[in-house]
């Protein structure tokens, strides 16, 4: 195979992405990709079967996409994003993960399986049919990770991801009841897990630190909204290397009955 030396792909107003054929064969892109268009005809998916396994710039696909008429998203061997990865305001979008493990998906799931590395920020906002995401090999994002205003998501498992560059947010997820992030060691800025009114499981590494690898660096805590335990509050602090001082903390989610051993 032989990789596209620079292609910028912009698809705004179109019924087809016939001319995704082009780089059938290409196992990297250098430049991005971006699809925001309602009019795409069932049938038409060239660009969801492609055997990418670099893509240098950005990847998205949302605001005024209708899902239903992308029949698959995988990209099966994709192991690095070098800009943004985006996907946004996807009516039909249901689930961020491979459904029968041989990466042929339903009309409503999107897969990644073998995405590694995103050196800019991961975003998956406003998807209100999204249920679940999972993305098992993702062990980096080099800036921020958002999930946000997704009110049918459940379930959040990154069971490989170690570092966030910058920040993370998970808010306005009136459905979420489990974030499993097991691996997650370092987060740049800060940490807000919000608006998630059934939230009741967090899971981050052991031990991670909050601010890189600098010892006092700024950085927020923010625990509103949720449904979250003193106890499910307090292994997320205590966990935390460099423990934040109390006026760093915003948490409503707190109650004077709570007794954090992370100051």
């Amino acid at each position: 195979t032989t990789p596209a030396t620079s292609f910028d792909v912009r698809v705004g107003s179109a019924t087809t992405l016939a001319g995704f054929a082009a780089l059938d064969g290409a196992d990297a892109v250098v430049g991005s990709i971006a699809v925001t268009t309602e009019d795409l005809a069932a049938s038409n998916n060239e660009l969801l079967s492609l055997p990418l396994q670099v893509l240098t710039g950005d990847f998205s696909l949302g605001d005024t996409v209708d899902s239903g008429n992308v029949s698959r998203l995988l990209f099966a061997n994709l192991r690095e994003v070098g800009g943004d990865l985006s996907l946004a305001g996807l009516d039909d979008l249901a689930s961020l993960q491979d459904t029968d493990g041989r990466g042929a998906n339903d009309a409503t799931d999107f897969s990644f399986p073998t995405l590694q590395r995103i050196d800019g920020a991961l975003s998956i906002t406003a998807n209100p049919s999204l249920t679940t995401i999972a993305m098992p090999a993702l062990a980096s994002i080099g800036a921020s990770l958002e999930i946000s205003g997704n009110t049918s998501l459940t379930t959040i498992a990154m069971p490989a991801l170690a570092s966030i560059g910058t920040s993370l947010e998970i808010s306005g997820n009136s459905s979420l009841t489990t974030i499993a992030m097991p691996a997650l060691a370092s987060i740049g800025t800060s940490l807000e897990i919000s608006g998630n009114t059934t939230l009741t499981t967090i899971q981050l590494a052991a031990t991670y630190r909050l601010g890189g690898v600098t010892p006092g660096r700024d950085f927020v805590i923010e625990f509103n909204g949720n449904d979250l335990t003193c106890g499910e509050i307090d292994v997320v602090l205590h966990a935390v290397d460099v423990c934040p001082a109390a006026n760093e903390i915003a948490a409503s989610d707190l109650n004077a009955d709570c007794q954090l051993s992370c100051p």
